[in-house]
């Protein structure tokens, strides 16, 4: 995640604009935001010269982030869909992509799903994936379709439900199949990213 100075200074909401710079005078950081007492936290930003409706929206809106932070997140990635660039490694596109998203939560499964045995994954690439932490995950055809999309729905799922007060569950796709399972997580304690193959070359510079 950001530090608190860079994302105060750049949040777009009207309490920082006016209050941020004081706020990060007075010493403010992630921690600030991560104790249980609304009240406290308010407080002493009332004390250090915020007013009491800014100081309480700023508590607000960064407690919130913070636990945003800290709730668990996987990454469900079709490597048959979005396979890894010729021209780039494993290892660095998988840390880019931590990198990227790390201020969405805290990252507990990094899966990629393919089937080895068609070899869409040189086996260099496969062993850069396995060292960055990349689990990959096997998805053998034998004739039928769409193995790897319904894997990854059903394990989407399953990571859902086994965090019921909260996730962010991020897909690297490029396939509209998965419209179906996003509007069946739109639900307010889980968040749902999708990374398509425009935004995969914008993001990686690719």
């Amino acid at each position: 995640m950001d530090s608190f100075e860079e994302w105060a200074k750049a949040a777009e909401y009207q309490c920082f604009q006016d209050w941020g710079d004081t706020v990060v005078e007075l010493g403010a950081s992630w921690d600030s935001f991560k104790r249980k007492s609304k009240d406290e936290i308010v407080g002493d930003l009332v004390s250090g010269g915020v007013p009491i409706l800014a100081a309480r929206d700023i508590t607000e809106i960064a407690s919130a982030k913070v636990r945003k932070s800290q709730e668990p997140m996987a990454v469900f990635w079709d490597l048959e869909n979005m396979p890894i660039p010729a021209e780039a490694s494993g290892r660095d596109i998988t840390s880019t992509l931590k990198a990227i998203l790390s201020h969405q939560g805290d990252l507990v499964q990094f899966r990629g799903y393919a089937s080895i045995g068609l070899n869409h994954i040189p086996v260099e690439k496969r062993s850069d994936l396995q060292l960055s932490g990349c689990h990959l995950v096997d998805c053998p055809h034998h004739g039928r379709k769409e193995v790897a999309d319904k894997m990854i729905i059903v394990d989407a799922m399953q990571f859902a439900f086994q965090h019921p007060n909260g996730a962010t569950l991020c897909f690297i796709t490029g396939d509209v199949d998965y419209a179906y399972l996003l509007a069946t997580l739109q639900r307010p304690q889980w968040r749902t990213i999708v990374i398509s193959r425009g935004t995969m070359q914008s993001m990686l510079h690719i």
